[in-house]
């Protein structure tokens, strides 16, 4: 089964596709919170349908990120952490995800709180 997206070079003129997972710092400073099923069934219906596109997420430096490619796998546990693996060779540990594909993740709701109040600070937003 094989895939076209349609993707204008206007689009990607910001992606870094150099990221691999050697490059990404993989130790991060916020304890792995085990997630819902929910996102595990959104995660592992995604690897089964072979589906490509984008994938939101925290990284370990506490920053909005980005990848796309198709999931490859999960690996992992619940306790020490879970993680999907992209053909592109990134590794994003699940509950740090924003978006996945167009669906909401994990850290989804921590993202929107990020976005209105800025990291660890009050905008005048109420926060």
């Amino acid at each position: 089964m094989s895939y076209r997206i349609g993707i204008k070079l206007d689009d990607i003129k910001d992606l870094n596709l150099d990221k691999t997972m050697q490059d990404q710092p993989t130790s991060y400073t916020i304890p792995y919170l085990p997630v819902a099923s929910e996102y595990m069934e959104i995660i592992e219906n995604l690897i089964r349908e072979e589906r490509s596109g984008k994938v939101f997420f925290f990284n370990s430096k506490y920053e909005v990120d980005e990848a796309v490619g198709q999931i490859t796998s999960l690996s992992g546990d619940q306790g020490a952490g879970m993680f999907i693996h992209l053909d592109s060779d990134v590794k994003v540990r699940i509950d740090r995800i924003i978006t996945v594909f167009g669906k909401l993740g994990a850290a989804y709701d921590e993202y929107s709180a990020f976005s209105a109040c800025g990291f660890g600070g009050d905008s005048g937003k109420g926060c």
